[in-house]
């Protein structure tokens, strides 16, 4: 299927079982990445890896402070008013090759001042150790500030991708993986930060949109090494 081909009537019913599938009580890996000051204002989509660890995109944490930055757990429902617990944090930080011209190696890590409490609703996830090829299907979730966000994929080879959007540039980093929307439901027009989810384990971090059907993430397994070095020898 192209970026340009409609979806068929068989693929929106796939897409919708699977969506109904994933909801916010199936991720209590799930973290929110906010401003701790003004308006509490929603920044991106972070992964709670161990009690203290929280990976998030580069280019949503590069140049915040600990005084205005903190992250939400636990927050599965905007119309419910199940208690979340806000954490400050005392460390950011962001891969040492990261690039924001380019976005290459868009990956960075949070540490809470505070013990994260693990409970039912919050617990951690590792790091896949294998990628996902090319035509898995998966789901982008996550919250875009109170919208909870859930849309239907299908992983492409990053060659299939730099030929159906050609924007997307040309080579992409071998660090992302990209994905062709199936759902009939839009993604939001700017990046959210969100979690490729490929059955129930994240293996991806929603980094950019190229068009209404072309989504770009960057590789959780790719940093994985980096990811649990930093974390033992902070």
């Amino acid at each position: 299927m192209t970026a340009n081909n409609p979806v068929q009537s068989d693929e929106k019913s796939l897409s919708e079982r699977s969506e109904l599938s994933i909801c916010t009580s199936n991720l209590p890996f799930l973290a929110i990445v906010r401003a701790s000051t003004g308006t509490m204002a929603f920044l991106c989509n972070g992964i709670i890896l161990n009690e203290r660890w929280v990976t998030a995109l580069a280019n949503c944490i590069v140049g915040r402070l600990l005084t205005n930055t903190m992250i939400t757990v636990g927050h599965h429902d905007a119309e419910q008013p199940i208690p979340s617990t806000n954490i400050f944090i005392s460390a950011i930080v962001t891969h040492p090759t990261y690039n924001p011209l380019t976005l290459s190696n868009n990956i960075g890590l949070i540490q809470t001042r505070d013990t994260i409490a693990f409970n039912d609703r919050v617990q951690s996830v590792p790091i896949p150790v294998v990628d996902v090829p090319g035509g898995i299907s998966t789901n982008v979730v996550g919250w875009l500030a109170t919208r909870y966000i859930n849309f239907h994929t299908i992983s492409m080879v990053n060659m299939a991708c730099e030929v159906e959007a050609p924007t997307v540039g040309s080579p992409m980093h071998q660090e992302e993986i990209c994905t062709i929307r199936t759902s009939h439901h839009l993604p939001p027009a700017f990046t959210f930060g969100g979690i490729l989810m490929e059955a129930n384990r994240p293996v991806g971090l929603h980094a950019r949109r190229i068009s209404n059907f072309i989504n770009v993430h960057v590789r959780l397994a790719t940093f994985r090494d980096w990811l649990y070095q930093v974390i033992e020898n902070w």
